[in-house]
């Protein structure tokens, strides 16, 4: 995975141009002040000479702060001043004068053993572009070439700058590892499929939820690779009650339910009947119009032109 020149290795690389697409530019925020706060903490260790993960943090801080007292303020004035930028409302609970200097080496030991934790509430946030542009100038993260090891094995270190930076991720169980399906699903009072209520969840040992298979994207998806005939097959299927029905019927009859051939018979059930379509064709004709189908015409093959060759005559 991608490191950066301060040994910062990234666990996860993302599209950059989700972000920008799907507008959850917030989320960069999100990892450039995580970023800073990561280098924020290692500049105080570095400056205090203490390792992260040290259990003797908090002795070698209380030794900085009674034999060298102006190294411990320079330290501490330098995450003050992160605060102040950052998190107003911590920076208010370490400078109102509450706090004694035991909790002061406490805290900056808790730095220098983990790592920085801010606390920012919706109420009482920065302005986040302004605080950026501060954190710019004072306390920047890490930001350049990064290396990693291509395809190839050999280690190959990017043109551009990249930032390395933590966020907080919820894995969803949103992976298609196990069955998601069911033997017949169950429609509402127009015959359309419909989603189950609490009640109907606790009738049966299985989850009987149909999934929804196609929206507008997919349904041009499937039409543009398979055609109209198997996206129109799709769609009858799942909200004409009368081929649905035909459906389950010859499932259980036939002698062998999986090697079935010709599952629906369509010079019997036709297409074009399905709920919604109805529905709809009877709004139409309340207002006095309807649909025409339109035999879709072959274009004609593709002729190239033949070739021209242009003469240029000078004339006087």
């Amino acid at each position: 995975m991608p490191v950066d020149e301060e040994g910062n290795r990234a666990d996860i690389v993302m599209d950059p141009n989700s972000r920008v697409n799907r507008m959850n530019i917030s989320g960069l925020t999100e990892q450039y002040i995580n970023a800073a706060s990561r280098d924020v903490g290692k500049r105080i260790r570095k400056l205090l000479g203490i390792d992260q993960g040290d259990h003797h943090a908090k002795t070698k801080v209380e030794e900085i702060f009674y034999q060298n007292p102006a190294l411990f303020l320079q330290a501490w004035e330098y995450l003050i001043g992160y605060y102040k930028i950052i998190a107003p409302k911590q920076d208010w609970w370490w400078t109102d004068g509450s706090m004694d200097d035991e909790e002061k080496i406490e805290h900056i030991a808790n730095i220098c053993f983990d790592h920085i934790y801010l606390y920012i509430p919706p109420e009482d946030s920065p302005e986040y572009m302004e605080a950026i542009k501060k954190i710019e100038r004072s306390y920047r993260p890490v930001y350049g070439p990064v290396e990693y090891i291509g395809y190839s094995g050999n280690k190959v270190k990017t043109k551009t700058n990249v930032r390395i930076g933590s966020m907080y991720i919820m894995l969803l169980e949103k992976t298609g590892d196990d069955w998601s399906s069911v033997a017949s699903g169950k429609t509402q009072h127009f015959g359309v499929i419909a989603k189950l209520t609490k009640e109907d969840k606790s009738n049966e040992p299985i989850r009987a939820q149909p999934i929804k298979g196609v929206g507008e994207t997919e349904g041009r998806i499937f039409a543009s690779y398979t055609g109209a005939r198997a996206t129109a097959e799709l769609m009858d299927r799942n909200n004409n009650p009368s081929t649905h029905a035909e459906i389950v019927k010859q499932i259980l009859i036939a002698d062998k339910p999986t090697g079935i051939k010709e599952l629906i018979d369509r010079t019997k059930f036709p297409f074009g009947n399905t709920k919604p379509l109805q529905i709809l064709n009877h709004i139409a004709l309340c207002a006095g119009w309807k649909f025409e189908y339109e035999q879709k015409q072959t274009p004609a093959p593709y002729k190239p032109y033949p070739a021209v060759n242009y003469r240029i005559q000078n004339k006087k």
